[in-house]
């Protein structure tokens, strides 16, 4: 079948599948390689099989007369594969027209396919996309929680830091007080020494 498919040189782009060219050439590429050919193939088989079983039944009958009968060969009709161009063009176009066929149906099940697997990547993709936002989220909730509770610690520092200062410059207020009373003390004790001893 398909060595018969390479002879035939089946055109995917006649009969039927031209009202599609203009839907499939875009994604015309994606069924070069060989796992399209092969499906497209294997799609066509069952339905061209028919045309090929009808021709090999032909060749056998023929063959069979001819095995049975030498002599009347000449009286023997030629199957359709082995006449005239007309004929073999016929088959070949009905078998291309069938594979045409096979072919719009493989390419639409290659679509669906296609489409119901992005269509999966795709919400995996949204799920684990809407995951990492979540993720982003609680961690940019951490650090503005973290960058909070270290601004109150750095208030609270320089508020005790400003409280020393303060208690500071006031030790330092007493301490010259008491500098001046021990002087004035001093002073007092002088003069009355002095108002004593004058009398």
């Amino acid at each position: 079948m398909r060595e018969l498919f390479f002879f035939i040189a089946l055109n995917e782009e006649d009969a039927l599948v031209e009202v599609c060219v203009a839907f499939f050439e875009e994604k015309g590429a994606s069924f070069n390689d060989q796992v399209s050919k092969n499906a497209e193939l294997a799609c066509a088989y069952d339905t061209c099989s028919d045309e090929v079983d009808l021709h090999t039944r032909d060749v056998s009958s023929w063959s069979g007369a001819v095995a049975e009968e030498p002599s009347s060969l000449h009286d023997v009709e030629v199957p359709a594969v082995f006449s005239s161009d007309v004929l073999i063009d016929t088959s070949r176009e009905a078998i291309q027209k069938s594979y045409a066929m096979e072919v719009m149906v493989a390419r639409t099940g290659w679509c669906q396919l296609q489409a119901q697997v992005e269509k999966q990547l795709t919400n995996g993709l949204d799920v684990s996309a809407n995951a990492l936002a979540n993720d982003v989220k609680s961690l940019k909730d951490c650090v503005s929680s973290d960058s909070l509770k270290r601004q109150d610690e750095l208030r609270a520092m320089q508020e005790m830091i400003d409280r020393e200062e303060q208690i500071a410059l006031l030790l330092d207020a007493i301490e010259e007080q008491q500098g001046a009373h021990a002087e004035y003390v001093t002073t007092v004790s002088y003069l009355e020494w002095s108002i004593h001893h004058c009398h």
